[in-house]
């Protein structure tokens, strides 16, 4: 993508991409979280995302119970090892009410290495 992240700063969280890096956001509500780019250190890197279908807001344990199996089946592709084989775990941004009301629709799978911060993309680390 043309709008990889190449220097440090806030990004709003509906602009990243897969393949953006970033540092744990502050809280479990937020609107924009430190992007990095990928060599240098970092928490967490989006290796997947989709859109929930429009609609009522289905609530969070909902389009949690819907975005842990796709992030689970996702997590192999890329980090080219079985889960329960990994030293890296995954977790999802998702909507809240309030940017559900706002168009916000998507959710993003996120990677991280149980050990802390790491340098450098986790594809294919199978570690």
């Amino acid at each position: 993508a043309d709008n990889k992240v190449t220097e440090s700063g806030q990004a709003a969280a509906d602009t990243l991409e897969v393949g953006d890096c970033v540092n744990e956001p502050d809280g479990t509500e937020f609107e924009s979280v430190a992007a990095v780019p990928c060599d240098d250190s970092h928490d967490l890197e989006i290796y997947h995302a989709y859109d929930l279908e429009d609609g009522d807001f289905p609530g969070e344990a909902q389009i949690g119970a819907d975005a842990e199996p796709v992030c689970g089946e996702q997590f192999e592709t890329f980090a080219g090892i079985a889960y329960e084989d990994s030293n890296l775990d995954f977790y999802f941004f998702q909507p809240t009410a309030d940017s559900w009301e706002l168009g916000d629709r998507e959710v993003q799978c996120v990677i991280y290495d149980l050990d802390g911060p790491v340098e450098g993309s986790l594809e294919g680390a199978a570690r």
